[in-house]
């Protein structure tokens, strides 16, 4: 395993962009059907996960750029979920792809200049820890999206 000083610039871009790509191969794979009636167990459909993908990305590198707000509320994971669930619901399959593809282009453009061994916007965490915490987060929904439709 690599150790937060050995990282490069170049491995994570690496592993963002591999990420990115398969995400976009599995979204390729749904129907404009399955898009809104394949869902997981708990009735997230095919959109909600994929904007869930594009609203962590986005996340992700905010805090990466500006850091953790020091005047916010803690956050309730959860309750930021079912909002952003919720303000993506009127968006159309082709909205959401962008946001995917925006918030891809986001992290990639973020991590130029960045300093990865300098301390993240989480605790004991490097900023370039944290830009590897992306393609980790999304691999986890992609994977529940790729056995969804592997039922099908």
């Amino acid at each position: 395993m690599t150790t937060t000083t050995e990282l490069t610039h170049e491995q994570v871009d690496a592993a963002i962009s591999a990420e990115q790509e398969a995400v976009n191969t599995a979204i390729a794979k749904v129907t404009d059907a399955e898009w809104t009636t394949l869902t997981r167990n708990d009735g997230w459909t095919i959109h909600d996960m994929v904007g869930h993908i594009a609203d962590s990305v986005f996340s992700l590198n905010y805090l990466l750029t500006h850091g953790m707000p020091t005047d916010a509320p803690p956050l309730d994971i959860d309750a930021n979920n079912t909002k952003n669930r919720a303000a993506s619901l009127g968006k159309s399959r082709a909205e959401i792809e962008g946001r995917v593809a925006a918030a891809f282009a986001g992290a990639h453009q973020a991590l130029v200049g960045a300093e990865l061994e300098k301390p993240g916007p989480f605790p004991n965490m490097s900023i370039g820890q944290v830009f590897l915490f992306i393609p980790g987060h999304t691999v986890g929904h992609r994977e529940e999206l790729e056995r969804i439709l592997a039922a099908r």
